[in-house]
C-alpha cells in the first residue's frame, strides 16, 4: 500500500472539536461576522445574518409549541433557509426530518405516520392534504421573538436524537434513519482526499434530505467555509455557479458527468478555481471520467457511503485517479480511518480476499438507528457490523470494489449473475451510452438476462451488441432481451431505479435475441 493512497482524518478549517456545530456557528458569527457564509438564490448571507435568522427560527419553532424531543418535518428545494433550519433545531433540540420534495401525498402519508412530525417547514403545498400544518422559513422567522427562544445545551456526549433521514427508496418504501448529536459531532471530521482548506468554497448539489448534502453542509458550518447553494441541478446552473462564486469544491452525480461535459463544450465556463470535485451515487464510465478529468482539469475524489452511516465511510482521492488513469477498472474507495469493511457470505461469514461477496461496514463511531413505529431499533448484526446490502470485493492492497446490490442477483438457469458485471460490458461499446441490466420471468430459466440501453446514436445493432457480450462474458450472463430507451429511471440522487426497469419491456422499443 502506497502511504498517500490511505486516507486520514483532517480536522475541517477552523472547527473547534470541543464544541457543538450550533455552537461553532455563533463563534464564526461572532469573529467574522461580516464574511459571506451562503450565497443562494436570491439570498447573500454573512455569517452574522446565519445566525440571526438560525435564532428567530428557533424562537418560531418555540412560539409554536414544539420542545426539545418533538419532530418538524422540511422539504423544497435546497436553499439558504434549510442549513439555518438545521441550526435552529440543534439550538432548541427539535428533531428535523428532511423529505424529499418529489413525492406525492400517497407516498407522504406512511412517512408521515411513522415519523410523527408536528410542523411542515417548507414551500411545497402538499402539507394540506396530509392534514399537516405548513409554513414558509421566511415566516417563521419574521413572526418569532426573541424573548421566546430557549436554547438547549449540547456537549458532545449528548446522546439525544438530532436528525432523521429516509432512505432514496430505490428499492422500496423509504426507511427512517436517526442520527442522535453525539454521532453528528463525531462526523465533522473531513478526510485529508478532499483537500478542504480555509478558503474552500464548496458547492452543495446534493439534497439537504440526503446524507451528502447534509454532510457538506456540515463541513461548511463547523469549518466556517462558504457554501454555494445549488436548487437546480442543470448543467448550464451548476457551471455557471462555478464560475461566478469562484467555486473550488463540487458535488456532483455521475449522472451528471456526460451533460457537464456537453454544456461546457458548447459553451465553455472559466472552472479554473476547481480543486476538487467529489462524486458517488454511482459508477462512472472511465472514458466519461477521463474526459471529465481532462476537460475540468482538477482532481476527482471518488465517495461511498450510506444513510445508515449518514456520512461517507470511504475515499478514491485524485491522485490515485491521476496514477492509474490508464487503467481499465479504478476500485471505488479506500476506507477512511475508524472504518473496517469486510466481505462477508449469506450467513455474514467472512470471505476470502478477491471474492465478491456483500459488504459488511465496522465503524468506531457512534452508530446510526433505524426508527420504527415501535421506536429506535439497532442496525448493527452480531458481530458489530453494518450489512449494506451492497455486493464488492477487496484487492490485495485494500481497495474495494463495488459490483451492485445484494438483492439484485439475478439467478439463471441455477448460475448467479451480477447485473454491475454485465452493465461494464455493455458500457463499453461504442453503441451505448449508458446501460442498466435487470431479469425477467422465464419458465425455463427461471430469470433471464435484460438490459435497457440509452443508445450513443440512433440505432442500436442489438445482433453486433450481443455479439460483443459473447466476447467477453459467459453465455449464460449475455442479455436475451433489450429495452430502449432515451433515459433510465432516476430517484432524487441520481441512482437508477432498477426495479421499475421491467414495466419498460412493454410501451417501448424491445428485441428478443436468442
Amino acid at each position: 500500500m502506497i502511504a498517500s493512497e490511505r486516507n486520514v482524518w483532517k480536522p475541517v478549517p477552523m472547527t473547534r472539536p470541543d464544541l457543538p456545530v450550533e455552537q461553532q456557528v455563533r463563534l464564526h458569527a461572532q469573529s467574522r461576522p461580516h464574511d459571506l457564509a451562503i450565497v443562494a438564490a436570491g439570498n447573500r448571507w454573512t455569517w452574522q445574518e446565519l445566525d440571526i435568522h438560525s435564532d428567530r427560527l428557533a424562537a418560531g419553532l418555540q412560539e409554536r409549541g414544539l420542545r426539545a424531543g418533538e419532530r418538524i418535518a422540511w422539504s423544497g428545494r435546497n436553499e439558504a433557509w434549510q442549513p439555518a433550519l438545521m441550526i435552529a433545531c440543534l439550538r432548541t433540540g427539535i428533531v428535523p426530518v428532511g423529505i424529499n420534495w418529489r413525492l406525492t401525498s400517497a407516498e407522504l402519508t406512511p412517512i408521515l405516520k411513522l415519523v410523527g412530525p408536528r410542523l411542515l417547514v417548507a414551500r411545497v403545498s402538499f402539507a394540506s392534504e396530509t392534514g399537516l400544518n405548513r409554513i414558509e422559513p421566511e415566516r417563521l422567522a419574521r413572526e418569532a421573538r426573541y424573548d421566546h427562544l430557549s436554547t438547549v445545551a449540547s456537549p458532545k456526549e449528548d446522546d439525544r436524537p438530532a436528525a432523521i433521514f429516509l432512505t432514496s427508496g430505490s428499492t422500496g418504501a423509504p426507511k427512517a434513519r436517526m442520527l442522535r448529536r453525539n454521532a453528528l459531532h463525531a462526523r465533522l471530521c473531513a478526510p485529508n482526499a478532499l483537500d478542504l482548506d480555509g478558503d474552500a468554497r464548496l458547492l452543495i448539489a446534493a439534497p439537504f434530505f440526503h446524507v451528502a448534502g447534509w454532510a457538506w453542509t456540515l463541513f461548511a458550518l463547523a469549518g466556517g467555509l462558504r457554501q454555494i447553494v445549488a436548487s437546480h441541478t442543470e448543467p448550464a446552473g451548476l457551471l455557471d455557479l462555478i464560475a461566478s462564486e469562484g467555486v473550488t469544491h463540487a458535488q456532483w452525480l455521475p449522472s451528471m458527468l456526460e451533460a457537464l461535459l456537453r454544456e461546457q463544450s458548447e459553451k465553455p465556463r472559466d472552472t479554473s478555481s476547481l480543486r476538487m470535485v467529489a462524486y458517488g451515487a454511482g459508477a462512472v464510465e472511465r472514458e466519461t471520467l477521463n474526459a471529465a478529468q481532462a476537460t475540468f482539469d482538477t482532481g476527482f475524489c471518488q465517495v461511498y457511503g450510506l444513510t445508515e452511516t449518514a456520512a461517507a465511510i470511504g475515499h478514491l482521492d485524485a491522485e490515485v485517479h491521476r496514477r492509474r488513469r490508464n487503467h481499465t477498472q479504478l476500485p471505488t474507495i479506500f476506507p477512511d480511518p475508524d472504518i473496517a469493511i469486510t466481505i462477508t457470505d449469506g450467513e455474514g461469514l467472512l470471505l476470502p480476499q478477491g471474492q465478491i461477496g456483500e459488504v459488511r461496514i465496522a465503524d468506531r463511531q457512534p452508530p446510526v438507528e433505524g426508527l420504527t413505529p415501535d421506536g429506535p431499533i439497532c442496525l448493527l448484526d452480531q458481530q458489530g457490523r453494518i450489512p449494506t446490502g451492497d455486493l464488492g470485493w477487496i484487492d490485495e492492497e485494500g481497495f474495494l470494489h463495488l459490483v451492485g446490490r445484494a438483492d439484485e442477483i439475478i439467478i439463471t438457469g441455477g448460475e448467479n449473475v451480477h447485473p454491475g458485471e454485465v452493465e461494464e460490458v455493455l458500457n463499453k461499446s461504442a453503441m451505448v451510452a449508458e446501460a442498466c441490466v435487470f431479469s425477467l420471468h422465464d419458465k425455463e430459466w427461471g430469470e433471464k438476462i435484460c438490459a435497457a440501453i440509452v443508445p450513443h446514436g440512433d440505432v442500436v445493432d442489438t445482433r453486433a451488441l450481443t455479439d460483443f457480450c459473447r466476447e467477453h462474458l459467459a453465455g449464460f450472463k449475455v442479455p436475451r432481451t433489450y429495452v430502449i430507451v432515451r433515459e433510465l429511471p432516476r430517484t432524487a440522487t441520481g441512482k437508477v431505479r432498477r426495479k421499475e426497469l421491467a414495466s419498460l419491456v412493454t410501451g417501448t422499443q424491445t428485441v428478443e435475441t436468442s
